[in-house]
């Protein structure tokens, strides 16, 4: 943490009851097992547990504090330590993640969107860590982007940290606002809005709205960082106009922030034209797929809006190898190329995706688990995904999952269903006697990356299965 707190005023600033006197804490655990060094502990109460059961266990670990919800309060009656009892523990530590937010000195940075946001944030990263040193940035750590994983992030920067970049996600109308209330950016981003958590939001009007609830606790001093391109910009251009925005665009030279030129190598990488306040400098990209270059105008507008010069800029985007289980590619034994896409999946990423691997000149075999939370047009949006891969000349489609079921019909000739995944991998790993570049992805819920590790590791396939 940046700086001690005291319970006392936490619980003046933010409600409660304080018992078994005051405490000064400057750490914060939320996992009753592990030693802990005068650390506050927050209780938590999560789907398959109740942290609140196992305060004992704290306080014999080392917990100088507790937060805990006031429906457990006869839990800590016994106690003589000093309790903070609040209505929702979860939104307390959100409450005390805000209070070292205060304290923090530096530029902060917030980005969410529907794709392409955690990539973004690597390559907001790299440019920062280009511009100012490794020990001055801090991002967050792989996907602790929801009401929990925010304000942990927020609790790990330090005092010398000169920036901090954010990632935000959300599931629902809401969610953004309290994460950038607490966060209270100085230059904020929606990268794009498309069909995603359709469930918890209702609609993709809904999605763009609660999206763009990140810009309204932007600092004064600050400013709105807004994708042209994208159908949502003038209801974001609108929500700012009392700010400084600045706007990125591969289709309209006006944008503050334009991309140009683009020309992808034969390593399926992108070098690009990025032009910027009368300025032009080259970009190659070293992550695969066109809709990279978009991210990577989002990550240099973010940057400038900062005044980062041009040149770190360059570094930083070039420099950036990209993100685990996001169109990584390896080869498994045979020489065959393979594609890792299985961190999650959308409609709009699977067919940027699919882009992706239209572009090899192997044989494309597209591997697909059910894409989830797309509501009642889920059906729909696989068959969607079918005929665009047909589109697309991909070889092979197989599909993992009652909706991929919709994209294998609508594919048609030389696509396949799978019940299980061990059905999945046999009739992947049967395929692959001649040159292919395989593609695999799904969403989370679908556990796509046991079918790379079986192709990793398998070198040998049944020609009899060839079908």
């Amino acid at each position: 943490m940046i700086k001690p707190l005291l319970l006392s005023e936490l619980c003046a600033r933010f409600g409660g009851e304080l018992v078994n006197g005051d405490a000064s804490f400057s750490a914060i655990a939320t996992d009753s097992r592990k030693q802990m060094d005068a650390a506050l502990f927050v209780a938590i109460r999560g789907e398959n547990f109740d942290a609140h059961d196992y305060l004992d266990q704290a306080i014999e670990n080392g917990a100088i504090a507790l937060l805990v919800n006031k429906a457990a309060g006869d839990q800590v009656k016994k106690s003589t330590v000093p309790t903070w009892l609040v209505d929702d523990s979860i939104l307390a530590l959100g409450h005390i993640a805000r209070a070292q937010r205060d304290h923090y000195q530096g530029i902060l940075f917030a980005i969410t969107g529907s794709n392409g946001k955690t990539s973004v944030k690597g390559m907001l990263e790299n440019i920062l860590c280009a511009a100012a040193g490794k020990d001055k940035v801090f991002a967050t750590k792989g996907n602790l982007n929801n009401h929990l994983g925010v304000p942990f992030s927020l609790l790990a920067m330090n005092a010398q940290c000169q920036y901090a970049v954010i990632e935000m996600g959300a599931s629902a109308l809401g969610e953004i606002d309290y994460l950038s209330h607490i966060a209270q950016p100085h230059f904020a981003l929606v990268n794009n809005v498309s069909p995603v958590h359709v469930e918890g939001f209702g609609s993709v009007d809904n999605i763009a709205l609660a999206k763009s609830e990140i810009y309204d606790h932007l600092l004064d001093s600050g400013a709105a960082i807004i994708n042209a391109d994208d159908h949502y910009s003038p209801q974001w251009l609108t929500k700012n106009t009392h700010r400084k925005n600045v706007t990125f665009s591969a289709k309209k030279t006006t944008a503050d922030v334009f991309v140009s030129d683009k020309y992808i190598n034969n390593q399926h990488c992108y070098r690009f034209l990025l032009s910027a306040n009368q300025q032009h400098i080259s970009v190659q990209l070293n992550v695969l797929g066109e809709h990279a270059v978009m991210n990577a105008a989002a990550a240099a507008s973010l940057a400038l809006a900062a005044n980062i010069e041009l040149g770190s800029i360059k570094v930083g985007l070039e420099s950036f190898v990209g993100v685990s289980g996001r169109l990584q590619v390896s080869q498994d034994p045979l020489g065959n190329t393979l594609i890792d896409d299985t961190y999650n999946a959308s409609p709009k990423s699977m067919r940027a995706a699919i882009d992706v691997l239209a572009d090899f000149d192997e044989q494309k075999i597209l591997v697909i688990g059910d894409m989830g939370e797309l509501g009642e047009a889920a059906a729909q949006q696989h068959e969607s995904i079918g005929r665009y891969a047909k589109e697309k000349n991909i070889t092979r489609l197989y599909g993992l999952g009652e909706l991929s079921k919709h994209a294998v019909a609508a594919f048609g000739e030389n696509a396949y269903a799978a019940n299980t995944i061990d059905e999945m991998m046999g009739q992947v790993g049967s395929f692959l006697t001649k040159p292919s570049c395989v593609l695999v992805k799904g969403s989370r819920s679908a556990k796509m990356e046991r079918v790379i590790h079986y192709l990793k590791q398998s070198g040998e396939t049944d020609a009899s299965l060839v079908s």
